[in-house]
């Protein structure tokens, strides 16, 4: 039996975008995810200085996720409409989740339920030179501010790009204006299933890149793989042109409602 009046309750607030966006920047962590077969991480460092967004990321705009669909063994997702309104109603304040809805004609994607597990992290050390040999550990460090949101999915590197579930690869530029492209793969319920990152060692103009800047640049691909979109305000990271080295609160915000409600269309035609 369909719920009628909860479905137009859905409509009635997917469609009242009023999420205010907040442009504070978090605190810097530079910690990365723990390698297969260990559990130490590095500690903190300081975030990012004032001249960050003028010098290094004016080219940093990228084209979203590209995905796949493909079919999967998941089950579909349970659909409570009562818990959709009431998760809509408290929690999307000092969110960009309106503005994800209308850039995906109402649909979510994320990862689906893991149990513990984390997801297994490969990233690539050819065809890196000596200047930078430290892209590899600034990737993974790029990652764990999303997974300190406390949304349900951690990152666990591996050495064996065969069993990694993530994989992070190179290109030396592209020659449009980007610096980094996520692709993942969905099934038909909106699970995401599978996922690559693909970033530039150079700017587009042939500046290279260096750690501050690559690292915004993977926090942002990281924050597409886990299932968002571009926002409006330049103050978050999921800007469509990078401007800051972290999360905003509004991207936390934004990671933890996503993870709170089920993928696929959250409002019925």
């Amino acid at each position: 039996m369909r719920d009628a009046g909860g479905r137009a309750s859905l409509v009635t607030i997917a469609l009242a975008a009023v999420a205010a966006l907040a442009s504070c920047t978090g605190a810097a962590s530079d910690a990365r995810p723990p390698r297969d077969g260990a559990r130490t991480t590095t500690s903190a460092r300081a975030a990012a200085d004032s001249a960050f967004a003028d010098s290094v990321l004016r080219a940093a705009e990228d084209l979203g996720a590209e995905v796949e669909v493909r079919t999967s063994d998941l089950p579909a997702p349970v659909r409570d409409a009562a818990a959709i309104r009431l998760a809509l109603a408290t929690d999307s304040a000092g969110t960009y989740l309106f503005e994800l809805l209308a850039a995906r004609d109402s649909v979510l994607y994320r990862w689906p339920p893991r149990d513990g597990a984390p997801l297994l992290l490969w990233v690539q050390r050819a065809p890196l030179g000596d200047a930078e040999r430290e892209f590899p550990r600034v990737v993974e460090e790029a990652f764990l501010p999303w997974t300190e949101t406390g949304i349900p999915i951690a990152f666990l590197v591996t050495e064996d790009s065969a069993r990694a579930d993530v994989r992070v690869t190179w290109v030396d530029r592209y020659e449009s204006e980007t610096t980094g492209r996520t692709r993942w793969v969905h099934d038909d319920h909106g699970w995401i299933t599978g996922a690559s990152i693909e970033l530039a060692r150079r700017q587009p103009d042939g500046r290279p890149l260096d750690g501050r800047a690559l690292r915004a640049i993977a926090r942002h691909e990281a924050g597409h793989l886990l299932g968002l979109a571009h926002c409006a305000g330049e103050g978050n990271i999921m800007a469509a042109r990078i401007r800051v080295p972290e999360l905003s609160e509004a991207d936390r915000a934004t990671v933890r409602l996503l993870y709170r409600l089920p993928p696929g269309r959250l409002v019925e035609r």
